[in-house]
């Protein structure tokens, strides 16, 4: 029985920290995101060609996706 519940807690704890490293990988996609899309912003604002609002906010959501989908 105490086999059980030292698996049980094991278990528990991994499954914590897996949780916590993807709630990391979201907030660090989340401020790649918005960075991106912010230099994107800056830089459509200066130059007056929107291309770079769209690049940057197509740049933030693949590094959004590659952080999520492959940091571990």
């Amino acid at each position: 029985m105490t086999d059980d519940r030292e698996l049980s807690k094991s278990k528990q704890e991994r499954l914590e920290k897996q949780r916590r490293i993807q709630q990391a990988n979201w907030f660090l996609g989340g401020i790649l995101f918005v960075v991106c899309a912010a230099a994107g912003n800056a830089l459509s604002a200066a130059t007056t060609h929107k291309v770079f609002l769209f690049g940057g906010i197509v740049i933030g959501a693949a590094l959004f996706w590659a952080v999520n989908k492959f940091a571990k």
